[in-house]
């Protein structure tokens, strides 16, 4: 993860300074440090939206009327998960957006939708 925030690259750079060159699995440890100094503030929000239209039966059966892919979930295992997470939901959301100005949804979904300042 890439940000402009200057605290967040040097913690990024400590961290990989400090565990990628010293211990082994480079791929592992890069995803400890960018959950180390991501955004959970977005990243929630995030999740809260493609976890209801990927569990919700009708909410899922909009998204595939709509041709969208199927929203992904960030999982530890998986150390690209939170970059399909983003571009899932990036491709997703006028999608997202046109599904519930159509149909009554989750309020709550709504309201982070609607909420620009949130991401």
């Amino acid at each position: 993860m890439c940000a402009d925030n200057e605290n967040k690259m040097k913690k990024t750079r400590e961290l990989v300074n400090v565990q990628l060159l010293t211990y082994g699995c480079s791929a592992h440890y890069m995803n400890l440090a960018e959950k180390e100094v991501g955004t959970n503030v977005i990243i929630k929000h995030v999740i809260e939206v493609q976890k209801h239209f990927r569990n919700v039966h009708q909410a899922r059966g909009w998204l595939e009327e709509k041709a969208g892919p199927v929203p992904q979930l960030p999982n530890d295992t998986r150390w690209n998960s939170h970059l399909a997470c983003i571009k899932t939901f990036v491709s997703n959301y006028p999608k997202y957006v046109e599904i519930c100005s159509e149909h009554e949804q989750d309020r709550s979904i709504t309201k982070v939708l609607d909420n620009v300042l949130a991401f």
